[in-house]
């Protein structure tokens, strides 16, 4: 079954991303990206931004299977990857963008599938409308 929808949840230096193939509970992929930058130059000095760059890369890499993406976090982090993913040209995948924090598992499912069906629907009254119009 391919993977239409995933959700992001941006955490301190980790993004844990859940592939969403239907609507069952074990119906989910999950995975986890670490932000390497943890590790400094000989100065005490962080590049020049390079390591969120990279690290806003793997996230969005992880979501190229999918179509819709609800992307849940702090606000700064959630900022940041949707500047990304504006510069890469697919803020068109973006469904949503909400601040949250620590939410279980559970929770960012939950909110996931009820975003998500209410996403479905108003795209499908947008695309009734349209049509209907054509008549």
């Amino acid at each position: 079954m391919p993977i239409n929808q995933a959700v992001v949840l941006l955490g301190f230096r980790e993004a844990k991303v859940f592939l969403l193939k239907g609507f069952m509970k074990n119906d989910v992929e999950i995975r986890f990206i670490h932000d390497r930058s943890l590790i400094r130059s000989c100065d005490g000095q962080k590049g020049k931004g390079t390591e969120r760059h990279d690290f806003f890369r793997d996230v969005v890499r992880s979501l190229d299977r999918s179509l819709e993406w609800l992307i849940l976090g702090n606000r700064s982090s959630c900022f940041g990857l949707l500047m990304y993913i504006c510069h890469q040209n697919l803020e068109s995948r973006v469904v949503g963008v909400e601040p949250i924090d620590m939410p279980t598992d559970a929770d960012v499912l939950s909110r996931a599938r009820d975003y998500f069906a209410k996403h479905d629907e108003v795209v499908a009254w947008q695309q009734l409308a349209e049509h209907g119009s054509d008549c």
